[in-house]
């Protein structure tokens, strides 16, 4: 069974087309979650008239808390096998939760995302469209999670150009991977939700697949809350929590068994003289690990020194430099200090 979870504030214009639009799907086991974030309108009585037709819809009443809230309670209240979350007054294909879960099951995935669109005033876009793929761990994070923070910028490092939207709504989630992992939206500044949930778990995920097709449409209004400026107090504060926010889920990619992975693959690019790459994953071994940043910064140090594109003997006696200043019990201490005096000699002595 699939749980959709919908928050609801004040959406008597969209609530009706909002239940045909999910109770018309094509996958039939669903459960559909309404959380009336204490709206101040009738429209959950519309929702009430819908569910004397419709067993399928669970409505729930609580205090305003906001989206992030209402998701959470939703989530808590969900019972499905999966779970996805709908805003209140988009629009759902009546395929995309069949076509999603039926790839989940097939790969054994732990999420599943498929392409989305924009609606305004009636008219139907492509916003942002997926590949048709299944992902492993390491091509989960070139692929999808690092687009997703670095959007469409060009940066140093090997992953897919093509920037992803943080969107949550696209995407369906394992109910077990959600519960065992223990994920919670959270905003500091505003609408930042998706992001930081996104990125946790797509931090946090084995397996992952996406459809091209456009399953979700995003419907856009001028005046909706999304498209309003507003103060937000301490914004300073507030973006320097979402960034550790941010950081920590990050950090989930390369715990210490990941850690040896990556550094396994570093070692791997430096012996089959792919210098660039080694050097854009040691980057990424220097911001999440702790350990093992001696053999790392040997490793740099020896990239630095070869007769390459990318030689920098500079560069390379920082390298060894910082291995012999923090770590003197290092079993690399000794080359590296000889490499110190070797290239000072050699390269910068001799000019």
């Amino acid at each position: 069974m699939l749980s959709v979870v919908v928050p609801i504030y004040n959406n008597k214009e969209y609530m009706l087309e909002t239940l045909n639009y999910i109770c018309s799907s094509e996958y039939r086991d669903l459960e559909v979650v309404l959380v009336d974030d204490g709206s101040k309108d009738d429209g959950i009585e519309i929702a009430r008239e819908y569910q004397k037709t419709d067993t399928r819809i669970k409505i729930y009443q609580k205090e305003n808390g906001g989206i992030a809230s209402a998701r959470n309670y939703g989530a808590d209240k969900a019972t499905g096998d999966y779970i996805c979350f709908m805003d209140q007054d988009d629009i759902v294909t009546p395929t995309m939760y069949s076509n999603l879960v039926s790839k989940m099951q097939a790969n054994d995935c732990d999420i599943g995302i498929c392409s989305s669109g924009k609606c305004f005033d009636g008219v139907k876009v492509p916003f942002d469209i997926m590949n048709d793929g299944v992902y492993n761990r390491e091509e989960i994070e070139k692929e999808l999670l690092l687009p997703i923070i670095f959007e469409d910028y060009d940066v140093p490092i090997s992953c897919n150009k093509k920037g992803h939207g943080s969107q949550i709504w696209t995407c369906i989630f394992s109910k077990r991977f959600w519960d065992e992992n223990n994920i919670r939206y959270r905003a500091y500044v505003s609408f930042e939700d998706d992001l930081l949930v996104k990125v946790e778990a797509l931090a946090k995920a084995k397996k992952v697949c996406t459809i091209k097709e456009i399953g979700y449409y995003w419907r856009i209004h001028v005046k909706s809350e999304s498209a309003t400026l507003k103060y937000v107090e301490n914004i300073g504060l507030k973006y320097d929590m979402e960034y550790e926010d941010l950081m920590k889920s990050l950090s989930y990619r390369h715990s210490e068994s990941n850690i040896d992975d990556l550094l396994k693959q570093i070692k791997d690019l430096y012996n089959s003289k792919d210098y660039a790459d080694a050097l854009n994953k040691l980057k990424v071994f220097f911001e999440f690990s702790t350990k093992k940043c001696d053999e790392a910064l040997y490793i740099q140090g020896q990239i630095y020194e070869s007769k390459s594109s990318v030689q920098n003997i500079n560069a390379a006696i920082e390298s060894y430099t910082t291995l012999t200043k923090n770590y003197p019990a290092s079993k690399f201490w000794d080359d590296a200090n000889k490499r110190i005096i070797y290239l000072k000699r050699f390269y910068l002595e001799g000019r």
